[in-house]
């Protein structure tokens, strides 16, 4: 009986110790790389941030999609089209890391007085009315929409969001399995609103946006340049966090784009005044 015993410590003893030493051997898996969140994991977080939006309208108001605004909707919603196509259809990259062209990229706007405009990750972009009076015409609003557009497309935005979190956690996000520290939707959906980028990235992002233009319509890629020198003060909450480097306005007028000879000069129809302008005054 004695041995029995003792053989039955000493078998729970060792069995202790195996799974001691397996829990201390367990490793933890490495976290993502910002380079291995697919197209598909980044709609899925604008989707996640779209609807945080849409339920916050304390700090997003929307302005509704109903009469007389529903004309103003489908304008913008025409220009971002226009403006996002090339990038949506994304045709350059492999097949199994595309944006889904089945799930559109929309415009929302928001009935702000701050001229305010941002994009989340996948394409729905955000505008505020007091951005859409400040501006005059089309050809503005389409270098908005590019600028924006190819924030996103290129990763800028996605980084910057990784470098506010870190990629665990934007991993949990995506994946609904929250930690502690894992932000709330409507957390990122703040951060997309507010974050800023240096100067050295927006100058990146003016050359890509130009190329953009010229390649996708026939609007003038340097209307930014009028924003700059004319309405800067007005459109200063944006213009802060997408600041402008030093000589902007020589650099944008000097690009040397692809396909230049296709670049157009248009900077309006007349239709900002009767589809925007009228109808928020």
């Amino acid at each position: 009986m004695y041995y029995s015993n003792l053989s039955s410590w000493v078998f729970m003893i060792l069995m202790a110790m195996v799974f001691m030493a397996a829990t201390c051997n367990v490793v933890e898996p490495e976290p993502p790389k910002p380079s291995e969140f697919s197209k598909q994991q980044r709609e899925k977080l604008g989707n996640i941030i779209h609807a945080a939006i849409l339920t916050t309208p304390e700090e997003f108001p929307i302005l509704p999609n109903v009469a007389p605004y529903d004309k103003l909707y489908d304008f913008t919603q025409l220009l971002y089209n226009l403006a996002s196509h090339i990038p949506h259809n994304d045709t350059k990259s492999p097949d199994v890391n595309r944006w889904d062209l089945d799930r559109r990229w929309t415009v929302t706007i928001l009935d702000q007085e701050r001229a305010i405009n941002f994009i989340a990750p996948g394409g729905n972009l955000y505008i505020s009315t007091g951005m859409l009076k400040t501006l005059r015409y089309e050809s503005e609003l389409f270098y908005l929409f590019a600028f924006e557009v190819c924030l996103m497309d290129e990763r800028y935005l996605f980084n910057r969001l990784l470098n506010e979190y870190n990629t665990s956690l934007i991993e949990e996000a995506i994946k609904e399995l929250p930690s502690v520290n894992t932000p709330s939707a409507r957390d990122l959906a703040r951060t997309i609103s507010e974050l800023n980028f240096d100067e050295e990235q927006v100058r990146e992002i003016d050359e890509f946006a130009a190329s953009l233009i010229c390649n996708s319509s026939q609007y003038n890629r340097k209307s930014i340049i009028e924003i700059l020198t004319i309405r800067l003060n007005e459109v200063a909450d944006w213009s802060t966090k997408r600041p402008s480097y030093y000589g902007r306005v020589e650099h944008v007028e000097s690009l040397s784009v692809e396909d230049a000879g296709t670049c157009g000069n248009l900077s309006t129809l007349g239709k900002y005044q009767e589809f925007v302008l009228d109808i928020l005054d």
